[in-house]
């Protein structure tokens, strides 16, 4: 008897062992991203990594701030943005974090909406980084999915890990891959999470594989338009991860965070050619008592003297294109202050009441004067549609300058709401869809003046379907014109 009393236990532990025998099995295992881009885009070794790093922020000098919450910093190899990713790292170096939320687009992998991957760490060189409990907790949002596909081979989170490594020590991670995501839903989705121990990282390069002095103008209005806070604009900038940046400005408009510009420059100031560069800007975001105000933009129109001076330009400009002469070069100081406000601007140049150029830029890359003077000698030479002007024709070339004001996204909730709200004859339209892009002036309504037709139209140039418009991946914004041209007195023959 004494044995059997035995056995009811002895069974008990065996179906125990067995329980937890097939619970490890069946427990998900831990997996740890391993990294994808060491010994290409920084050092694999720990010695040399770290010799890097340390040697990047130790030149860094930027600007001294407090409480700082966000950041943006670029992801291309250390050779060539890791002078200007130090910056805004320096400027963290040894400030408190418990957790780092870092928003990349996605490069290798066609993502749509957000994606957070489930691991548990991000492994570097310098150790691995543990995943925060918030990632899991964001994951129950339908606002994010996990794609690991996505996560694989991708860069932009995982370069700017050991910066964070070095500069802060100890901290967690919430990696966010971002591809064609509705910026305004994930800022909603991370706000409520967010507090004084939580760094916001926005991974991003900005212009690519431009020349030089292009790209130092496109990426100088990038950086203005993120110092200004503008959310709705900076998704029209050229910057591959402007959508978690739109993410950033929409939480820092929010919470009143103030930007700071700590370090720009481009692959040619570093360890590239200058034939093609990649840009790259360092921006701080920082909590202050007093809530940032976003700069009022002017939409004062010019007087005549202006409007003249610019058509003077134009001509000029026009002339020497022709010629193939050197662009104008005129006295800054002498000219009018409004011509040297940055603004976008289109040049027509027609023949005969005909068309026979149009070059212009909607955003505010450069001072208006500049992108007159630009504008009109592409028109003459670069717009694929026509032969090139001819020095014989400059007389009978007529000059029309339209000048813009900053673009405004039409938040609208149907297709017939979108049609609702253009006003035909006013607005000036840019469609986006993805990547694909296209524009009509406000002039053009003399020639489409239904809005379904125009805006059918509109998306045929952007080389989609006459129904891209109504895709809710479309974005579609308007401005608005000020438009004067030479006086028709000269011979049209």
């Amino acid at each position: 008897m004494r044995g059997k009393r035995w056995v009811a236990p002895a069974v008990a532990v065996v179906v125990l062992v067995i329980a937890i025998t097939l619970a490890a099995a069946l427990r998900p295992k831990e997996t740890i991203r391993p990294p994808a881009v060491a010994g290409t885009f920084y050092p694999a070794s720990r010695e040399e990594l770290t010799q890097a790093v340390e040697t990047y922020l130790e030149a860094a000098k930027p600007e001294k701030l407090e409480h700082i919450r966000g950041l943006v910093a670029p992801h291309a190899g250390y050779v060539y943005s890791g002078p200007t990713a130090a910056y805004g790292y320096k400027a963290v170096t040894g400030r408190r974090y418990k957790t780092v939320i870092i928003m990349g687009p996605s490069h290798q992998y066609p993502l749509r909406g957000a994606s957070i991957p489930n691991v548990v760490g991000y492994e570097t060189p310098l150790g691995v980084v543990r995943v925060s409990p918030l990632a899991a907790t964001l994951q129950k949002n339908k606002t994010f999915t996990d794609v690991p596909a996505a996560h694989k081979k991708e860069h932009s989170i995982e370069v700017q890990l050991p910066f964070l490594q070095t500069a802060l020590g100890e901290f967690e991670l919430v990696p966010i891959l971002i591809g064609d995501a509705d910026s305004e839903k994930i800022a909603e989705a991370l706000l409520e999470h967010l507090d004084d121990e939580t760094l916001l990282v926005a991974s991003s390069d900005l212009s690519h594989y431009l020349p030089y002095e292009t790209a130092k103008t496109i990426d100088g209005f990038t950086v203005r338009t993120i110092t200004e806070g503008d959310a709705d604009l900076i998704e029209l900038c050229q910057a591959c991860g402007k959508t978690p940046i739109a993410v950033l400005l929409r939480i820092a408009r929010e919470k009143g965070w103030h930007p700071h510009e700590l370090d720009s420059r481009n692959s040619g100031d570093t360890a590239g050619p200058k034939s093609e560069v990649v840009g790259y800007c360092s921006v701080a975001f920082t909590e202050e008592t007093e809530p940032f105000v976003p700069p009022q933009r002017s939409h004062e129109p010019l007087d005549e003297a202006a409007q003249q001076k610019l058509l003077e330009l134009a001509r000029a400009s026009l002339a020497a294109a022709v010629k193939g002469k050197a662009a104008p070069e005129p006295d800054v100081e002498a000219l009018p202050e409004a011509v040297r406000q940055y603004g976008g601007a289109f040049v027509t140049l027609t023949k005969n009441r005909q068309l026979r150029g149009c070059i212009g830029h909607i955003l505010p890359y450069a001072p208006l004067y500049e992108t007159v003077i630009e504008c009109a000698g592409s028109a003459a030479l670069h717009d694929h549609r026509f032969l090139p002007v001819k020095a014989r024709e400059l007389e009978a070339i007529h000059i029309e300058v339209s000048v813009l004001t900053v673009p405004e996204r039409v938040e609208a909730s149907s297709p017939e709401a979108l049609l609702e709200k253009l006003v035909p004859g006013k607005d000036g339209v840019y469609l986006v869809v993805g990547p694909y892009a296209s524009t009509y002036l406000p002039q053009v309504w003399e020639q489409l003046p239904e809005k379904e037709a125009f805006m059918s139209e509109l998306s045929r140039k952007a080389g989609l379907g006459g129904d891209a418009w109504q895709r809710p991946a479309a974005r579609v914004y308007v401005y608005h014109a000020q438009v004067f041209e030479e006086a028709r007195d000269e011979p049209t023959e």
